[in-house]
This record gives structure tokens, C-alpha cells and sequence, in this order.
């Protein structure tokens, strides 16, 4: 039955389905009480879509849409209106029968807010995910200055308004984080807030292996039993009980990570933002904490027994902060933008720990096997691309001096310059695609440049803004240029003027994106490149024609979810970067 899944743009379906096909809810109703029946005992069923955002697009679905009075396109854009009222349908069918059970959904991605228009039927159960990409783990909910988790108490304020009930989603347990994961500042007052708004049930994510991450995981156990029981003391249980003479400095070992998640910068990016402060100085600190905590147990008095348990749990802990430094670099380069001074200096080799953990099976409860390999690898591939880049870079070794020096000193943008990328922008977004083809949708901005006017959309107008880069990689993060603006199927426009002092010539440009990019050079299309990927630079590279004096360049980026960035530079046809503030090559 393709016709029961949902219609895309390009005549293509997904695996979503088409919810207002009325074989598709008799289909649905007949599979739930199914289920029931042969399962009476059992409390609940779940309707949750697919994980991923390719919602129907046919004439029936988009006229209902219109007909409840709801865009689902857009900065605020959301799919719940049109699932809840599927979902009612079938409760409605089966509360006679069953009146008793629960229809339990993922509230997720660009179906988290609560429905605008539809009423929820009383056997629907949200189940709110609190993503990561979209929120914010490093700081509390209710934290009045996390922009990220403001939206989530505004949608959890919005489902209580609406249900007895909600359960919560999170990620106390990182998928793609193997070192130490310090959020128990954020839990202790995650619980309270959402007991109560009306949050009665609670789930979360982790990898399958989380020594390192346990104690995320004892707290919120402890305070689903007793909300008001002191966080301080289970804290302390959890270090005496595991390290006995070595508790005080295996707490101050955590209390490290809790603080550098705890003092990520509100503006960063919230995934793994709290690698912010994890330099060379912090894993010295962790190294010497480590250190000591094996030095107390090895003057301690306890038994043999206990202290070989103890210098295990020590060894396993240090494992989990080697694995911290081998990703950290790579992650702060991601968080912060562009900044490769961390990757330049760093010192461990992602493919050493990985050999460690092949080689030592014991070390395999701190780390998932099959995501902490390919978080490793890809943290290895990522460093190689950075340093390819700048080692690929045709400067000379005093330039190169001069550049890491300006890194040291935080004269970030001076460095891109140097390295060519372009770091003075203007930028217009975001407008918004139904579905993941967003690249293919003719934007105004494309059919007709005009660089002093603004665009108006259903979300508002939209006009050009001046952007300068502030990271040496001259990466534009788009997400923090417009924060409160989702950026779920979105398009964002750069345009940048690059003056060419050289001899005419064939050049290069050299870019990256995250998601989908295309290019126009002088009005001509260049370069269009549908794919999902992290942004890291020089990920495409183009020949284009160099015109002596003014060469422009409009960039569009399309973007499915999570992060939203691109970079470019230019080079003349000797491979040199060119300056864009003198059109000289460096």
C-alpha cells in the first residue's frame, strides 16, 4: 500500500504515514486493539511517528492543515495539530472497548509543541523529548537564561495545560559522549520542575555501556523515590560506597565536569558545549586528581580485596578521561565554531584509546562498542581534516607562525583572514521547506538578489544583516544568528563580496556546509550539493572563472535539523588563499 505512506515534493514516499488516508487509521485501529486483546494486562501502545521529519505533503494532508487553521512549515512550524487529531481518531474507536489504556506518542523534533488547535483525546500520553540538539542538558529547565530550555518549559506548561499526564524523554547518557558526562546540577532541579508540571513517568538515553556516566543515572533514581531527598548526600554515598579512602578526590574529580557543564556559555552550542573549558590545563587537573585518588588508596588501610576493587573502578575512570581528551578538541572545534587552536595542540590520538579499549576487555563497561568506535573515528577523521586544511594551506613557515601566535592570542578572526577564508557576510534567514528537498525550493533571494530589500513570509520579513566571523575557520553558525527560530528544514542565504587584484585566472572556492549547499558565483549557479553532513571546511571545492575587481558570491544552506553552519574561502590558480579585505593572495 504506498499510497498509506507520506507523499514528498518530488513524488517520492516516505515511511512516515499518510494520516489523513482513512485506510491508514482503519489499518491503525485494528493493529491497537489487536494488541490489547491479546495482551489485556498491558498498559499502553504506541502511535509515535518515525524518527525523522518527512511528513506527508499530499493535497489531502496539506488541506487539513489549512482547514484547523495550522502552518507546520515554518519558524514555529509543528506536525502535532494534524497527529494528535489522527491519534484522537483512533482513540475515539477503541474507548469503548478499551477505556481503560493509554495511546502513548514521542513528542519530538518538529512534533514536540503542544497541538494549537486540537484538543488531545484523554487516553493520549506525550511523551516529550528533551533533545539535546534542540535543548539543553548542561543547564537547569527553568534556568531563565537558557534560551534552549526556555522553549522546553514553554511546551511542558503547554502539554499540562492540555493532559492529566506527561511523561519526559531525555539524554542523562550521552550517544556520541564516552567521558564523564557531569549534569547532576541540572537533574536536582530538572525532576522537582517537571513533577510539578504534571510530568508523572520518565525515560532516557544512554549508550549501553555507562560506567562513566553512573552517577547521572543514581541521582535521578533516588529522586524519582523521594523528590525532596538531599542531592548532597546521595552525591557523597556514591562516591564513599565506590572509592572509599579515594572519595574526596574522585568528587573533586566529577565536580570538574560538572562545572564545565554547568558554565557552558549560553550561547554555544548546547549538544556537547560543555567541552568549552576541556583544554590542556583542565585534563592536567584530572590527571593529577587521578593520581592522587590512587595514591590514598594505596596508603589506605583497607583490605587487599577492597583495594584492588577501588584502583579497578580508578583505572576505569581514567580510561573515561583519556577518551574525554581523545574527543574533546574535535568537540570544541564543532561548539565553538571553528576553533582549531584546541586541535592543533592537541596531544591524543583518538586511534590510541580505541587500540586501548580493543586491547583490554575490562575497559569495555566505560564505553559502547559500536557508537564509541565510530564517535573515536570520526573524532580522528575530523582532527586529520582540520589539520589537512591548514597544512594544505600555501603559506610560509613564517606566516604559519604568525597565524598560530594571533590563535594564542584569541585573534581569531584576523587568523581566517589569514587563511583565507571570507569572514564578512551578509546573511538572511531562515525560510522554510515542508520536507528534506528544501535545497530544490527557489527562495526569493535566489530568483532576485537585492541586497537592500526584505522578504516577506508567513513567519515575518526577512531582510539582510552583516555578519563578521569570529572563529578562524570562518565558520557562520546560523543557529546563533537567529536563536529563537527553529532551525528544522530550514534555509538560510550568505552573500559575500570578494575583490581579485591578481591576473585573471581560473580560481578555486573551497567549502563547507552542514546540511545541503549551493553556490552562484557572479549570477551563475556553480554548485549545488545535496547532503547531509557535519560542516567541517573545504568540503566541496569548485573551479570558477576569477574576474579582476568584484567577484560575488550568494551561498545557500539548507538545513534538516541540529546544527546549521557553513564556511568558504577563495584561491587564485596558484592555490594561494586570497585576502578578501586587500584581493591579494596571502
Amino acid at each position: 500500500h504506498p499510497e498509506w505512506f507520506a507523499l514528498q515534493p518530488d513524488g517520492t514516499r516516505s515511511d512516515q504515514l499518510c494520516t489523513t488516508n482513512p485506510d491508514v487509521l482503519d489499518s491503525a485501529v485494528a493493529v491497537v486493539s489487536r494488541y490489547f486483546d491479546t495482551r489485556p494486562d498491558a498498559p499502553m501502545y504506541s502511535l509515535s511517528p518515525n524518527d525523522n521529519d518527512d511528513f506527508c505533503q499530499c493535497e489531502r494532508c496539506r488541506a487539513f492543515d489549512t482547514e484547523i487553521g495550522v502552518n507546520p512549515v515554518g519558524a514555529n512550524g509543528s506536525y502535532t495539530d494534524r497527529l494528535v487529531y489522527f491519534f484522537n481518531q483512533i482513540a475515539e474507536r477503541l474507548e469503548d472497548d478499551h477505556p481503560d489504556k493509554q495511546l502513548a506518542f514521542y513528542a519530538y523534533i518538529n512534533h514536540t509543541a503542544p497541538p494549537e488547535t486540537v484538543k488531545p483525546h484523554r487516553m493520549l500520553l506525550p511523551v516529550a523529548c528533551h533533545t539535546p540538539w534542540d535543548y539543553c542538558q548542561n543547564h537547569a529547565i527553568d534556568d531563565p537564561n537558557c534560551r534552549r530550555n526556555a522553549r522546553f518549559a514553554a511546551t511542558m506548561q503547554g502539554w499540562e495545560k492540555l493532559t492529566d499526564e506527561t511523561y519526559v524523554y531525555d539524554y542523562y547518557g550521552s550517544f556520541a559522549w564516552f567521558g564523564p558526562m557531569g549534569i547532576v546540577h541540572a537533574i536536582r532541579r530538572d525532576l522537582p520542575w517537571l513533577h510539578a508540571h504534571g510530568v508523572t513517568g520518565f525515560n532516557s538515553e544512554t549508550h549501553a555501556n555507562w560506567w562513566s556516566q553512573g552517577l547521572n543515572w543514581y541521582v535521578a533514581s533516588k529522586l524519582f523515590w523521594d523528590l525532596d531527598a538531599d542531592v548532597d548526600q546521595i552525591v557523597t554515598d556514591w562516591f564513599t560506597h565506590l572509592y572509599g579512602p579515594a572519595a574526596p578526590q574522585m568528587t573533586a574529580f566529577w565536580a570538574m565536569y560538572e562545572d564545565t557543564a554547568q558554565n557552558t556559555p549560553y550561547n554555544r552550542d548546547a549538544e556537547r558545549g560543555w567541552v568549552m573549558s576541556m583544554d590542556r590545563e583542565f585534563f592536567a587537573r584530572t590527571d593529577s586528581l587521578l593520581n592522587a585518588a590512587e595514591s590514598a588508596v594505596a596508603t589506605s588501610s583497607i583490605s587487599s580485596t577492597d583495594s584492588a576493587d577501588i584502583r579497578e573502578r580508578i583505572r576505569k575512570m581514567r580510561f573515561a578521561d583519556r577518551v574525554a581528551q581523545a574527543q574533546a578538541p574535535f568537540e570544541i572545534f564543532k561548539a565553538n565554531n571553528g576553533d582549531i587552536y584546541p586541535v592543533l595542540a592537541a596531544k591524543v590520538d583518538p586511534m590510541d584509546v580505541l587500540a586501548e579499549y580493543d586491547a583490554d576487555s575490562s575497559l569495555h563497561d566505560v564505553m559502547d562498542g559500536s557508537l564509541g568506535r565510530g564517535s573515536l573515528m570520526g573524532a580522528k577523521a575530523g582532527l586529520k581534516n582540520i589539520r589537512d586544511v591548514w597544512d594544505a594551506t600555501n603559506l610560509s613557515e613564517e606566516r604559519r607562525e604568525e597565524i598560530l601566535r594571533m590563535l594564542a592570542e584569541g585573534a581569531d578572526t584576523e587568523a581566517a583572514r589569514a587563511l583565507g577564508f571570507i569572514t564578512n557576510w551578509k546573511v538572511a534567514g531562515f525560510f522554510y521547506a515542508p520536507t528534506a528537498q528544501g535545497l530544490r525550493y527557489p527562495f526569493p533571494p535566489e530568483r532576485e538578489l537585492d541586497l537592500a530589500t526584505s522578504y516577506p513570509t508567513s513567519n515575518g520579513d526577512i531582510a539582510w544583516r552583516d555578519y563578521t566571523v569570529e572563529n578562524a575557520f570562518g565558520v557562520i553558525n546560523f543557529r546563533d544568528l537567529y536563536p529563537d527560530q527553529s532551525v528544522n528544514y530550514a534555509v538560510a542565504y550568505a552573500h559575500a563580496e570578494v575583490e581579485y587584484y591578481g591576473r585573471k585566472s581560473r580560481g578555486t572556492i573551497r567549502l563547507g556546509s552542514n546540511d545541503g549547499v549551493a553556490v552562484w558565483h557572479n549570477g551563475e549557479l556553480v554548485l549545488v550539493s545535496d547532503v547531509s553532513r557535519p560542516c567541517n571546511p573545504d568540503q566541496d571545492r569548485i573551479m570558477v572563472p576569477l574576474s579582476r575587481g568584484t567577484n560575488r558570491f550568494l551561498v545557500k544552506v539548507f538545513n534538516t535539523q541540529n546544527n546549521f553552519k557553513m564556511t568558504m574561502r577563495v584561491f587564485d590558480d596558484a592555490e594561494r588563499p586570497i585576502m578578501q579585505d586587500t584581493g591579494l593572495p596571502e
